[in-house]
């Protein structure tokens, strides 16, 4: 099955992330399956654009809770995190 080419999966700010081409695509996945990893939710992408405005990360050790595809977390990491806990 062709699902064409794979869209990145981080908002705008984490463009320099490069998705793994053999990850989950939901066009693949089963109905049973937990996608929630694979959609971008919207509070989540803003909050990350914005996150040295709320939460400096510069040198801190940061955990990224209920990660899904970690862009709060990558966030964190491009914000100069010391150490970053995707979980």
């Amino acid at each position: 099955m062709d699902v064409g080419p794979r869209p990145s999966p981080w908002p705008p700010h984490l463009a320099w992330v490069v998705p793994p081409d053999d990850g989950p695509r939901i066009a693949l996945a089963a109905a049973e399956d937990d996608v929630t990893c694979l959609y971008q939710w919207p509070a989540g992408a803003w909050l990350g654009s914005r996150l040295a405005e709320f939460a400096p990360c510069a040198g801190r050790r940061v955990a990224d809770l209920g990660c899904g595809r970690g862009a709060l977390g990558l966030s964190a990491c491009a914000a100069g995190a010391a150490q970053v806990l995707f979980a």
